[in-house]
């Protein structure tokens, strides 16, 4: 099978570009059929994007159940080609109808549509709507979209097949839709149904389907009207627990339908809870000596060592889906045989044969692949997955959120060759500790998303402590110092444009009793409930503090770990004390217990030895000029200014005696000890292109310069683009349910859902204003259960932000392109949709017309009249045709003058707030 020149059509630009295997070779479709799949047939689809400055691409080849088993190796055929053809980066996705994974039906917010026949039945994607359509749609679920022809609907003649088509103007994934049996069995109590007469769309709602489901269908039949009816349609909707209210709609469904029957009880949704998604195993796979041999290397947590570069593994999450890694090594023959091994893999478990498969390569992993793992770091990094760089050890590098732009890098680079050209430089731990300029916060939203921060820290604080399950105030005087036997509240208040915003940080010492760990929440509840849901509660656990708490105090925050500072606490302060400070400005320096031994201390950092009588500041040779300034000013702090200093290996005896003697303790450094490292002259040249000749020159001497450019390039390897996730949550059920969105946007916010935002060493939970109230109040758990079924084993005290809809602070706006404040403002409820919609008497006189149009009709007369685009983009409306609405000139361009005027498609329009719609026709003219 030779190479199809299709694949030479294939560009970097963004976007899904589809083909159907028709008599074994590849043919395009049409971007308006996007999103059609016969049920007869296997297609392709390439979806490229773009992550930061990478590109990302993904093949999915998708089966259809009556397809052949020879179109079905034509696909992984031609999808094994494609990937050759892009380098082997992609990944490879396999699709069965019905089963398609959260992925792909990303790529169609409108929904799936499924189609009865295919090629081998002279089915082509059609473009031309019709109104003459009879066919009854069941509208199920609120993201998993499927749309079923389930038998042929009844049409009047028509030269072009049946064509369906899904909307969602919030562009969250819609509901399921299913094209059932023309009869009243085809209902259930439990979902909604819409009955498509063509120039009349009548919606029943269960008694027992939700709002979300009602509002879905509601999109769905705006959509059928606008883009497949020129928007010449009336709806009408049935209230299925109140049909006496609509006697004229209720009439028209029995004409068309028979005598009304018992309504069937609703049908419970197949669903996969996320604890059994967590339930991970690693197998290697070999198959030379002529049969798969399958071998089990571990299970959940996973770690990336265990991935041989020769070889290739399975990595199977309970059966839910299947991941082939494909290492470097493997030879093309076991590479191209991947997606067989998979196939062989299913069978032999015994799982269902629909089960989703995806193939990595070894350097090219997806995001989903690489968060089933505990740590994952690319080539010569040195942290794991989410964090540039880890904390806390001698010769790692600190914490530090950086944007993915090369700026980031150069400063990185300019900063680490200035340490390293200088006296007493500090190792790589300190690198990334740069001072950064909180001005333009406001201004770019991503870069306050990056750097976890709001403000600088200068807003105002109050700090209460728990006691007696009840609010004590704190002194002013002790702000900034926290006990781990106590949890405090701490709400922070900030002005933006000069209104007030809130952040109410919940922090729960690490020996807090469990009474006072619930008091904490409850009174966290309490105080949001007071200033209405606007503060953005934040939960912290001890030692795990986020950068924007360490700058509301000023460099002077200090974690005792154990305690209390209640009054009248009788529990003596411990004789001795070491306290280990890190930070190097007002921004990040904490102090925090360690344990009073020499083992404990650490040659990147600066110490504080703490006794009633003396005090030793001591000065690690890795810790910098800054970090030993900020430690100094906390000791001051702290003993009144009675410390005395001491430089590592200058101890006196008595130091070593209250350690109780001697220890070794980390004192390794990355890059070296001297004054003078290897590298000083060469960083001293370029610090001094930097500052006297500019950026441009500066790069250009990384990498020309053969010692710097090494030391660029690993640079540029430790800088992980950790993707966001964004996830739809629930536990109405009992059970936890997770649901991810790809390729999000802010649309994807329903009000209805509680959303959960992932950027790694945070988690924030969006709740929609429109939420249940069970939802709201298990809020927190909703996370703490998302961080505990994670495949990869999070760290359960990752930081966790809940957020209410029309508070959003700028960490979480963003991680979001373009964000609107006033996006759900334009938006309309179920019920304001519903107003707009016709009334019973004209959807009467339709369908009493409709019974009275003979098959003798010319069916030219059905179809929506259409007019160049030149009539319609004139700017009087007198000169427009007589039965052309000046409010809706869009419904009378064709297809392809649709795309030529507008620059998207009729159904990328209809997606669109109403509001965009408008501002859309007003610039290209159309109103």
């Amino acid at each position: 099978m030779s190479l199809s020149s299709t694949f030479r059509a294939v560009g970097n630009d963004p976007g899904i570009i589809t083909w159907r295997i028709e008599k074994m070779e590849l043919a395009l479709v049409p971007l308006s059929a996007h999103g059609n799949f016969y049920e007869g047939d296997c297609y392709i689809v390439l979806s490229t994007r773009r992550v930061g400055g990478l590109l990302s691409q993904d093949i999915h080849y998708w089966i259809g159940k009556d397809s052949s088993q020879d179109e079905q190796s034509c696909a992984a055929i031609y999808t094994t080609q494609l990937d050759d053809y892009l380098g082997g980066s992609p990944v490879q996705h396999r699709e069965v109808q019905g089963h398609e994974s959260d992925t792909f039906r990303g790529y169609f917010k409108q929904g799936i549509i499924y189609k009865k026949g295919g090629v081998a039945t002279g089915m082509k994607h059609a473009e031309t709507n019709t109104y003459n359509v009879k066919r009854l749609l069941h509208v199920k679920g609120k993201r998993n979209i499927r749309a079923t022809e389930v038998s042929p609907p009844t049409v009047c003649p028509d030269p072009g097949p049946p064509h369906l088509t899904l909307s969602n103007s919030s562009r969250t994934m819609p509901s399921s839709h299913l094209q059932v049996e023309m009869s009243w069995d085809s209902f259930n109590r439990g979902d909604v149904f819409l009955m498509d007469l063509g120039k009349v769309i009548i919606q029943w709602n269960g008694p027992e389907s939700n709002s979300g489901e009602r509002l879905k269908a509601m999109l769905l039949a705006k959509d059928i009207r606008d883009r497949e009816r020129g928007g010449r349609a009336e709806i009408g909707v049935i209230e299925g627990d109140k049909e006496k209210a609509s006697p004229e709609l209720l009439k028209v469904l029995q004409d068309t339908l028979g005598r009304r029957s018992i309504i069937k009880p609703a049908i419970p949704d197949e669903i996969i809870d996320q604890q059994q998604k967590s339930n991970i195993m690693l197998y290697h796979v070999s198959d030379s000596t002529g049969q798969l041999v399958v071998t089990e290397v571990a299970t959940r947590p996973l770690v990336q060592d265990l991935l041989k570069h020769d070889d290739c593994y399975i990595l199977d999450q309970s059966g839910t889906k299947i991941f082939v890694w494909k290492g470097k090594g493997a030879t093309k023959a076991e590479k191209q045989m991947a997606m067989s091994k998979a196939l062989s893999f299913i069978k032999m478990k015994g799982y269902p044969s629909s089960t989703n498969i995806e193939t990595v390569n070894d350097g090219a992993e997806s995001a989903m692949f690489k968060q089933l793992f505990q740590k994952w770091s690319v080539k010569d990094q040195t942290a794991g997955l989410g964090k540039t760089f880890s904390i806390g050890k001698i010769g790692e590098i600190a914490p530090h959120i950086i944007s993915h732009c090369q700026e980031s890098l150069e400063r990185q680079a300019l900063m680490f060759l200035t340490h390293l050209a200088f006296p007493n430089p500090f190792p790589a731990a300190k690198v990334a500790q740069d001072k950064f300029d909180v001005t333009v916060l406001h201004n770019t939203p991503e870069v306050a998303a990056q750097e976890r921060m709001v403000d600088d820290g200068n807003g105002k604080a109050e700090v209460w402590r728990i006691e007696n399950l009840e609010l004590v105030p704190v002194e002013h005087q002790w702000y900034g110092f926290f006990y781990g036997g106590d949890c405090y509240l701490i709400l922070y208040t900030y002005k933006v444009n000069g209104k007030p915003h809130y952040i109410l940080y919940i922090w729960q010492g690490r020996h807090a009793s469990q009474d006072e760990l619930a008091a904490s929440a409850y009174q966290a509840v309490e105080m949001d409930r007071h200033f209405d849901g606007a503060p953005v509660q934040v939960r912290v656990t001890m030692g795990k503090e986020p950068h924007h708490f360490m700058a509301i105090f000023k460099g002077k925050l200090v974690i005792f770990e154990g305690g209390t500072s209640r009054k009248g606490n009788k529990e003596p302060d411990p004789p001795v004390r070491l306290f280990q400070i890190q930070g190097n400005d007002k921004f990040n320096t904490k102090a925090v217990e360690a344990p009073a031994f020499a083992s404990s201390l650490n040659s990147n950092d600066v110490f504080l030895l703490h006794t009633q009588t003396e005090n030793y500041l001591w000065y690690g040779k890795g810790s910098s000029g800054d970090e030993r300034a900020m430690a100094k000013e906390l000791a001051e702090l702290l003993c009144d200014g009675t410390e005395d200093t001491v430089a590592e290996g200058q101890e006196p005896a008595k130091f070593w005696d209250i350690l109780g003697g001697k220890a070794p303790y980390a004192n390794d450094k990355r890059y070296g000890n001297t004054s003078s490292p290897p590298l000083g002259s060469p960083c001293l040249q370029a610090c001094e292109l930097h500052k006297f000749q500019g950026p441009f020159r500066f790069k250009q001497f990384l990498r020309s310069s053969v010692p710097l450019n090494e030391l660029y390039c690993r640079l540029q390897n430790e800088i992980l683009d950790v993707q966001p996730r964004l996830f739809e949550c629930s536990n109405k059920t009992g059970r936890f349910l997770v649901t991810e969105i790809t390729d999000f946007t802010q649309d994807d916010l329903n009000p209805g859902d509680v959303m959960l935002l992932d950027t790694w060493d945070q988690v924030f939970l969006w709740i929609g204003a429109e939420a249940n109230a069970t939802e709201k109040e298990r809020a927190l758990t909703t996370a703490q259960e998302y961080l505990h079924t994670h495949p990869s084993g999070r760290d359960i005290d990752t930081p966790i932000l809940i957020i209410k809809q029309g508070f959003e602070p700028l960490t979480f706006t963003g991680w979001f392109l373009a964000w609107d404040p006033h996006i759900w403002s334009a938006g309309k409820s179920y019920e304001q949709l519903k107003k707009e919609l016709g009334d019973a008497a004209a959807i009467v006189r339709i369908t009493a017309d409709m019974k009275n149009v003979t098959l003798s009709l010319n069916p030219d007369d059905s179809k929506p009249k259409y007019y160049p685009k030149e009539v319609l983009l004139k700017s009087k409306n007198l000169e427009l045709p007589e039965d052309v609405n000046p409010a809706k000139k869009e419904n009378y361009l064709s297809e392809q003058d649709f795309v030529s005027v507008l620059g998207i498609t009729r159904g990328q329009f209809a997606a669109l707030p109403g509001w965009k719609q408008l501002q859309l026709k007003k610039e290209k003219g159309l109103f």
